[in-house]
């Protein structure tokens, strides 16, 4: 499994702050990041987070499967980042058809993602 994450805000997007989510505390992450990774079995995630004092935002792209999930990571205190994640059904068979179905404000905040996705070859 291949995680990219941004770890520069993105110049887009009105954010302070981007925070590695493998060396976040399991108080923001509900559970360890390790456990997450290994139970969710992802061929390669792509996200960016920022946080506040209760709340976090982000997205993440996952490819698992040959399918493009994407997540939003909003959330406030009681749960993290990853808990809410769902890899039920895919968006996309591929990152273009992703970049393709989102709406424009959604795109906006996955564009550094996409970019990166296409800069590691995905």
């Amino acid at each position: 499994m291949k995680h990219y994450e941004l770890l520069e805000k993105p110049k887009s997007l009105e954010i302070q702050f981007v925070y590695n989510l493998n060396k976040l505390s399991d108080y923001y992450l509900g559970k360890e990041y390790s456990k997450i990774m290994k139970k969710i079995a992802p061929e390669a995630m792509f996200s960016w987070y920022s946080k506040s004092k209760y709340e976090g935002f982000g997205w993440a792209l996952i490819i698992k499967d040959k399918g493009w999930y994407m997540h939003d990571m909003q959330h406030c205190s009681c749960f993290g980042p990853l808990d809410k994640l769902d890899l039920t059904v895919p968006m996309a068979k591929t990152l273009k058809e992703l970049e393709n179905c989102v709406c424009d404000d959604i795109k906006e905040k996955i564009q550094p993602l996409i970019d990166l996705a296409k800069e590691k070859g995905y």
